[in-house]
């Protein structure tokens, strides 16, 4: 979910790792660039204000595409932070979940909504009352993620270092497993 920590959990276990770190919302920003030939792309809120949520899912898929390229062109595996909306992209999703160990980052949505919030509101929360939208958001999104799945990772608002510790843990078991 938007701003559980994923980005920066991700870049805390791929350095742990000794592997690349891709963010989704960056290979979405990269995507749209090279179609419109731009250097900088505009911010994913902006791509989704223009765009709306059918033509933002079409550039999460580009960006979905370009990790696996990436990811095959990698010597090693790697560490991929999502957007937080692509569980509702179900192409998108499943060509992940079907690659990737997927580990849900479950932060209580009270805390997540302060942190979205701090930064302005959101285009997808943007009605009369954006806390009962987030929070249907959040419950409709919490029953995906956890769907997709390969592991729940409960934050209680752990520091983001012990998070991404327990993250490399439940990778190694689940490698180790298979």
């Amino acid at each position: 979910m938007k701003h559980c920590g994923k980005t920066t959990v991700g870049r805390l276990l791929a350095e742990h790792m000794g592997t690349p770190f891709w963010d989704l919302d960056d290979l979405i920003r990269q995507c749209y660039a090279q179609q419109f030939g731009l250097e900088t792309a505009p911010s994913v809120r902006t791509i989704f204000r223009r765009h709306g949520k059918p033509g933002f899912h079409e550039y999460e898929r580009a960006a979905v595409a370009e990790f696996e390229r990436r990811l095959a062109d990698s010597a090693d595996c790697g560490v991929l932070a999502s957007g937080g909306g692509v569980v509702e992209n179900t192409p998108a999703v499943e060509r992940l979940a079907a690659r990737c160990v997927v580990v849900y980052l479950d932060e209580a949505p009270e805390v997540l909504f302060e942190r979205v919030v701090a930064g302005g509101i959101p285009p997808f929360l943007e009605s009369s009352d954006p806390r009962t939208a987030f929070l249907q958001l959040w419950s409709s999104r919490d029953r995906l993620y956890r769907r997709y799945a390969d592991h729940v990772l409960v934050q209680n608002a752990r520091p983001p270092e012990e998070i991404a510790a327990a993250v490399y843990d439940l990778i190694q078991e689940y490698t180790d497993a298979r």
